[in-house]
């Protein structure tokens, strides 16, 4: 028996004597062909606080309804930080609804045309604001040119829920729009945001961003990168904004 805290899995099958050895692992790493890992064997790491998935991006795509999911409808409680990587469908609300204790939570996705089946229903309005009431980092990344449709109707259930959010970046979500976050801000000011970044969301508007320079909030540094519907000019007013309002914010633009 071994008494590793963390623990890289890489390039190779893993059986359940590896994990069983390894009893108390915090953090997991798995980078490999996920078809061929084995996820009952995580069932015996009840220290396990932090696990990243990431898919051998040569192989097929991996589905997160396909073992994913179940593992975190069984461990999902457990966990403080969960890293996605070229995993597809992924339900960003079944994440909410099984894992209300994470901290952290970062997906790369890839194939995001495909709607996720949605895999949990909320019998409650206070059930559905509380999901990620314990996250302080969120960060989305989508690969791939894409309507995105069921992802940007969940984005703004997500971050209305995100009541102790304190960085947020949002990256390549092509179907992301400036009504979007306006919904969201209705629900939840983020008043505890201190980092946001904006990158190649070519829907979002300077209507969108205004908000977290005139609401109160903890807001420290702001990026808006290659957001074509977002001008130097806006930019400039963005500035002028922060400095009438003496706000300390450290604003970048490209």
């Amino acid at each position: 028996m071994y008494k590793f805290r963390d623990l890289l899995l890489w390039g190779t099958a893993v059986n359940h004597d590896v994990l069983h050895a390894c009893p108390f692992i915090a953090e997991l790493d798995i980078c490999m062909d996920l078809s061929k890992f084995d996820f009952t064997a995580l069932r015996s790491l009840k220290y396990l606080k932090s696990v990243y998935f990431q898919n051998d991006f040569f192989v097929e795509r991996y589905d997160f309804l396909r073992s994913i999911l179940p593992y975190l409808t069984e461990k999902g409680s457990q966990l403080e930080k969960l890293t996605l990587c070229g995993i597809i469908k992924v339900d960003l609300l079944a994440v909410g609804y099984h894992c209300k204790n994470l901290k952290t939570l970062y997906v790369q996705g890839t194939n995001l045309q495909e709607e996720p089946e949605r895999q949990v229903s909320f019998p409650s309005r206070n059930e559905r604001q509380n999901m990620f009431k314990s996250l302080v980092k969120l960060e989305l990344l989508y690969e791939e040119e894409g309507p995105f449709s069921e992802h940007m109707h969940t984005l703004p259930l997500v971050l209305s829920s995100c009541t102790n959010l304190q960085i947020l970046k949002l990256s390549y979500m092509f179907g992301l729009e400036t009504h979007h976050l306006l919904e969201v801000y209705q629900n939840n000011p983020l008043v505890k945001l201190e980092t946001v970044r904006i990158q190649n969301c070519g829907g979002v508007t300077a209507e969108a961003i205004a908000p977290l320079l005139q609401d109160e909030n903890e807001l420290k540094k702001l990026e808006v990168l290659d957001c074509r519907n977002i001008s130097r000019q806006d930019f400039e007013s963005m500035q002028r904004v922060t400095r009438k309002s003496c706000f300390d914010i450290d604003i970048g633009w490209s």
